[in-house]
């Protein structure tokens, strides 16, 4: 949710305030597909979740657990393995984009 409207002037001080270049943020707005402030629900195993805007989670697990993200234009399950990365994206009509990089 956006307190104010979003300018040019808020995302340099923001950029400051977390010593980031710009640009930086500007790649995550282009990503976001301008849907500034999207939280995300998902599963993992048994546990819905949500991933707050501009977030960065991890997990931690010991078993092999399904995790699942809402909103996605197809049905994507994914089966995560140690080390594997997931960038969370505006997609197309509202739908959400999952993208696996796995190492």
């Amino acid at each position: 949710m956006l307190l104010a409207p979003l300018t040019a002037a808020c995302l340099a001080t923001a950029a400051h305030a977390y010593h980031l270049p710009e640009t930086y943020l500007y790649a995550i707005m282009r990503t976001e597909g301008g849907q500034v402030g999207q939280a995300v629900r998902y599963v993992l195993g048994e546990q819905t979740q949500t991933l707050p805007a501009h977030a960065i989670v991890t997990h931690m697990s010991c078993g092999l657990e399904q995790l699942t993200f809402e909103k996605t234009s197809a049905a994507q399950r994914f089966e995560p393995r140690n080390g594997d990365s997931f960038v969370v994206r505006a997609g197309t009509r509202g739908a959400i984009a999952v993208d696996l990089d796995r190492k």
